[in-house]
């Protein structure tokens, strides 16, 4: 996959819940853009998450703030995953001495992650890259932070829940 798909292609085939998939790539490129401005309101209401000194605890702590949605399904998935980009450039910026920057939904999901890092639009190939190294790392088999998230979701508990489990046991230096 790594060389023949976007990150949006591969995220299509992994989030086939219940039979339901996105109807189409742009379907799901949209539901990753709504994701992202979603995620910049909340940030723009919470500022003060990104002043944490490691980004996991901005990223746990912004994440934490988020809804959890009722019904599990691939647009929930892409919307935490959108969120997490977001969390992470603009925790990026804060420290850089940036302003919080707006994502841009009309993007693909690595575009936009390269521009609110960057500040400017990323070039393909940057983009390309980015597509091929978030496919090989899609499916994390089961490092510590996959199997956290396991067996919090394994509770029935909710997935920002699970998510941010996840984001504490990824923090540890083993």
């Amino acid at each position: 996959l790594a060389f023949n798909s976007t990150f949006e292609q591969t995220c299509s085939l992994l989030w086939t819940t219940g039979g339901t998939k996105p109807s189409s790539e742009s379907d799901l490129q949209k539901r990753f853009g709504e994701g992202r401005v979603e995620a910049y309101e909340l940030l723009k209401k919470n500022p003060f998450v990104l002043n944490q000194d490691h980004p996991m605890d901005a990223l746990r702590s912004a994440t934490s703030l988020m809804s959890s949605a009722t019904q599990v399904d691939w647009a929930e998935y892409a919307r935490i995953t959108a969120a997490q980009a977001v969390f992470a450039a603009n925790w990026s910026r804060v420290h850089r001495g940036m302003e919080l920057s707006k994502p841009d939904p009309s993007l693909t999901h690595s575009a936009d992650f390269l521009r609110l890092l960057r500040d400017k639009n990323a070039q393909q190939a940057d983009v390309d890259a980015l597509d091929v190294y978030w496919t090989t790392i899609s499916d994390h088999g089961m490092n510590a932070s996959t199997f956290t998230a396991r067996v919090v979701s394994s509770t029935e508990s909710d997935n920002i829940s699970a998510v941010v489990a996840a984001i504490v046991a990824l923090k540890g230096p083993l």
